[in-house]
């Protein structure tokens, strides 16, 4: 490889290892999620599975509660060690695992006394899941997400010294363990709290089973050593918050939708939506691999100053997928009209109008991802993922007052249309400014028109003198 730049082999060579990756992930993703639907729906009624995603979603929110510490402290320690000061990042390890903790140890008290206090079946109006059954079921639902709290400061931590690839296998064999243990759960018992007992069970292991793992890999890095925490800690605040909006923006689009579904229109019409919504990511987990690939290496383009290269290969990646995902879009809607019925056991019917309004919503998120790619690796997120957050706030807050008409599914939807066509306006005006490219002008606002419209006319007017 030349100092110049990269050669054509390292590069095609890193973005197929790069890609083979990622699409491991995702694929197993997949695999979940299509599998849960038909798995629960073959051992619950639609109501029933309606009741308990309502329930998977309300402790979900505790999830937003580590404030973006695991990522901004896996990142300050990929830089530590990179750096050779291992002391300091161990220093760094230390101070998010006594935060985590702290902060598990608070939302497991809180989860005691809501749950001791407050009624739940007098606040959610449930039919199937009720009782001291709803009790168990959240409790251990909220169990599960605290040790998923616990299990991301040793993914952290092996994001911090280098072993991203196996954190993302690890995490994946966690998902197939889960889906398993869940369809153990189903098959013994019907009951709702089984299952969450179950799924909360996994998770446990996993924070265990990683703890010892990471403390293997790198037993010094990871002892914990409290001097200096507060420090750390304060240091890591700021950058911190960066990483919060993408959480909470996913929040209130996943679990919050499913909650206003489920509150507003029954637990029918929320396993619709879920089956629907799970279906129409398809074209994320299609796409997805070619944004995170891009994104790594664009990083590396823009630190070797191939800003003209990058400049083209997102040119061309915008092209081809602003082709290819309204196609597969298209062929992702046939091939659901044709399977729906079987995937979840004919209990449920497809809503067509909704459907459409989620390949839309679907094809224009897949449609910004080149440009994405390119403002995370030039860290130029920031606007957009304040503008992500604010606007799918604002998107759940239209859909809530579109439900007192008591409006069909597709119509507490479109609000979820106006956000993606922000975010890829926000999206391309970014990359078109990291990449100083006038071909994406359009969507950079009436000052960057005006100026290219002064240009074009001095260019005319020197032609014809």
């Amino acid at each position: 490889m030349s100092s110049s730049g990269l050669s054509a082999g390292s590069f095609h060579q890193r973005v197929f290892k790069a890609f083979l990756g990622n699409g491991f992930s995702l694929a197993t993703r997949a695999i979940v999620q299509f599998a849960q639907v038909p798995l629960f729906l073959f051992f619950w009624s639609a109501d029933t599975y309606g009741e308990w995603l309502l329930l998977y979603s309300i402790p979900s929110y505790l999830a937003l509660a580590d404030f973006g510490m695991g990522d901004a402290g896996a990142n300050a320690m990929v830089r530590e060690m990179a750096a050779g000061r291992r002391e300091q990042a161990r220093a760094i390890f230390a101070a998010i695992r006594v935060f985590i903790a702290a902060i598990n140890m608070v939302l497991l008290l809180a989860l005691g006394l809501v749950l001791y206090v407050l009624h739940a079946q007098d606040a959610l109006p449930l039919h199937h899941i009720t009782g001291d059954e709803l009790t168990a079921t959240l409790f251990w639902l909220g169990i599960a997400v605290c040790a998923s709290l616990a299990g991301s400061i040793n993914f952290a931590g092996l994001r911090g010294i280098g072993r991203y690839p196996e954190q993302s296998m690890i995490w994946s064999v966690v998902s197939l363990i889960e889906l398993g243990a869940i369809a153990l759960a189903l098959a013994i018992t019907p009951r709702a709290s089984v299952v969450a007992a179950a799924l909360a069970a996994v998770r446990v292991a996993q924070w265990l089973f990683l703890g010892l793992y990471l403390r293997f890999r790198e037993r010094e890095v990871v002892l914990l050593r409290l001097a200096g925490v507060w420090a750390q800690l304060r240091a890591l605040i700021v950058p911190s918050l960066g990483f919060m909006a993408f959480p909470i923006a996913n929040a209130i689009l996943f679990q919050g939708y499913n909650i206003l579904v489920g509150l507003a229109l029954g637990a029918h019409s929320l396993v619709v939506y879920s089956a629907s919504a799970t279906a129409s990511r398809v074209l994320q987990m299609v796409f997805v691999p070619i944004y995170s690939t891009l994104m790594a290496e664009a990083a590396i383009l823009l630190g070797r100053g191939r800003t003209l290269f990058l400049r083209n290969l997102h040119r061309a990646m915008a092209f081809a997928i602003g082709v290819a995902a309204p196609l597969a879009g298209f062929g992702l809607f046939v091939l659901v009209v044709l399977i729906f019925p079987f995937w979840v056991q004919r209990k449920v019917e497809l809503d067509m109008a909704a459907f459409i309004v989620l390949i839309l919503v679907n094809v224009l998120k897949v449609a910004y991802y080149p440009s994405f790619g390119i403002i995370s690796a030039a860290t130029r997120h920031l606007r957009f993922s304040t503008v992500w957050t604010i606007s799918a706030g604002l998107a759940l807050a239209a859909s809530a007052v579109l439900a007192q008409f008591h409006l069909p599914l597709w119509a507490l939807l479109m609000p979820l249309l106006a956000v993606e066509v922000t975010l890829y306006v926000i999206a391309t005006s970014g990359a078109a400014q990291v990449l100083d490219d006038r071909f994406f002008a359009i969507v950079r606002g009436p000052a960057e028109l005006r100026r290219i419209a002064r240009l074009s006319l001095r260019k005319l007017r020197a032609r014809r003198g």
